[in-house]
């Protein structure tokens, strides 16, 4: 399935301390969701969100979210228990689906947090 190309990626540096771990995924209940996303800037009392719904993951957990305007977002919160969840991959994920949407391939943007 192919994502909207205004659907925007943002990558929460969450640790296992901030995230209880269960079997390496992180737990994130539905209901903070939307104060981890105004945390990061996706949504406010003036723009709340209007839907979400998790979205399958093997090592992290992550949400389709959509703001009252239809801004998408995806809100990713990482293993930090496994290697591939290490700030330095992170950002190096972050890159890669960078150089994808350079190339022209509708994927997520980043947004800076």
């Amino acid at each position: 399935r192919r994502l909207p190309t205004r659907l925007r990626h943002a990558t929460s540096l969450v640790s296992p301390r901030q995230s209880p771990m269960v079997e390496g995924r992180p737990v994130l209940p539905e209901g903070e969701v939307g104060g981890w996303a105004a945390k990061f800037g996706l949504c406010s009392e003036a723009e709340p969100l209007a839907s979400l719904k998790e979205l399958p993951s093997y090592d992290d957990l992550n949400f389709h979210l959509r703001a009252a305007s239809g801004a998408e977002y995806v809100l990713k919160a990482h293993n930090g228990v496994i290697e591939a969840g290490t700030p330095a991959r992170l950002l190096a994920q972050n890159r890669f689906i960078e150089r994808l949407r350079a190339k022209g391939l509708p994927v997520p943007e980043g947004v800076a947090t």
